[in-house]
């Protein structure tokens, strides 16, 4: 009976899996901003200083990029607007406002359904108020061009992140999928370093907008959404090295990533980065990831459930309780990584646990005969059988 449903089980994601047309490709819009018009370099009166590490971060993850994803990237030019069949690269003076949103609807319009769209961006990130918003705080985010905190504007010619959303709406409504990775922070206290410019700007204190509704037609056909950003609200988003060779913590972590693991689930990219970026600030930069994270740059998503595990002193500890579905005496099987889980064979498979306790979050697993002597300490599980209320259900 296990053989069988472990056959329908790699039958169905064997079926999820499939590549939904050779022709789809990977597009990208990278933007690094050191160098601000209206920074405290040229405007006494600002406040906020320029950059050193943006535009760097943004050549090692274009680098890496291409080298993981085999892209056809042109090698950098001598001016600030660098483009080739698949991207386009806006650094410093390029960077406005105006030709960032341009380059994005630009990249919608050369992308076919089923292609994958990047959107990397490195620089000043900042905040502005949502009256009414879906935020707890009631502030969202914005992402600052070249020519942002113009003295001479009344918004300040930021990019707000219902701005952002509506790009990602318009690609996804048409079938493509979408990337974001951003390198910025959105706290108005928070700095790169200690000793370094903040790599982010006061509030947007002119700008109080209304809520917005996303536009019709989210999600059409095999389109997703991915944000992978470098730290979570409040939170600043570091650089290391000395001034005039600094690099971002997060893009550094990230292009290392992407060149290691490049047809991984965004789950584990994110997962990997997050553990060098957590190790290497002390805990005081976590990056955030979210959307479709059981995707990958080169495949769909695949609608598995799965629950990360943690082994410790206390046994399992499963991420998942009474709220999503998780009763006692239900059957998971263990894995090293959400790629792994995901796979058709289940050949990684590390052994299986039964739920031996539940509470509303979280589920204690009971390790059963046959698993691994040394599990890592961190698991990514999937359920099996089902267990409704003394009635067992096998998964496929």
């Amino acid at each position: 009976m296990r053989s069988r449903l472990w056959a329908r089980a790699a039958l169905m994601l064997g079926l999820l899996a499939a590549p939904q047309g050779a022709s789809a490709a990977v597009r990208a819009v990278f933007v690094g901003i050191d160098l601000y018009l209206h920074s405290r370099a040229r405007e006494p009166s600002a406040e906020f200083e320029d950059l050193s590490g943006a535009v760097g971060d943004t050549l090692r993850v274009r680098a890496a990029m291409a080298q993981a994803l085999a892209l056809p990237l042109a090698a950098p030019g001598t001016g600030c607007d660098w483009r080739d069949a698949v991207s386009q690269t806006l650094i410093n003076q390029c960077a406005t406002r105006d030709r960032i949103l341009r380059a994005w609807d630009d990249a919608i319009a050369a992308s076919a359904r089923g292609d994958t769209l990047v959107l990397y961006f490195a620089g000043h990130g900042s905040r502005y108020l949502e009256k009414g918003g879906e935020q707890a705080s009631r502030y969202n985010s914005t992402l600052m061009p070249t020519d942002a905190r113009d003295p001479a504007s009344d918004t300040g010619t930021d990019i707000l992140d219902r701005e952002v959303r509506r790009v990602i709406d318009l690609a996804t409504s048409r079938g493509i999928r979408v990337v974001t990775l951003f390198d910025s922070c959105n706290s108005g206290t928070a700095s790169r370093d200690g000793q370094s410019a903040s790599r982010t700007a006061p509030e947007l204190r002119n700008v109080a907008l209304p809520p917005e509704a996303p536009q019709a037609g989210f999600g059409q056909g095999s389109a997703w959404r991915v944000h992978i950003g470098a730290a979570a609200d409040g939170q600043d988003a570091k650089e290391v090295g000395s001034v005039g060779n600094r690099a971002g913590v997060f893009s550094t972590a990230l292009a290392k990533a992407l060149v290691a693991m490049p047809h991984t689930s965004f789950a584990d990219l994110a997962a990997r980065v997050s553990a060098e970026v957590t190790a290497a600030t002390g805990g005081r930069q976590t990056p955030h990831a979210e959307g479709a994270l059981r995707a990958s740059f080169d495949g769909p998503e695949v609608k598995l459930p799965t629950f990360a595990v943690v082994a410790g002193s206390n046994g399992l500890v499963m991420d998942g309780g009474q709220l999503l579905g998780v009763t006692r005496g239900s059957r998971f099987a263990l894995f090293a990584t959400t790629s792994d889980a995901l796979q058709a064979g289940r050949m990684a498979m590390l052994g299986t646990a039964r739920v031996a306790a539940v509470a509303p979050a979280m589920a204690q697993l009971a390790l059963e005969p046959g698993a691994g002597a040394a599990l890592p300490p961190r698991l990514v599980a999937v359920e099996i059988s089902h267990d409704h209320g003394g009635r067992v259900i096998g998964l496929a």
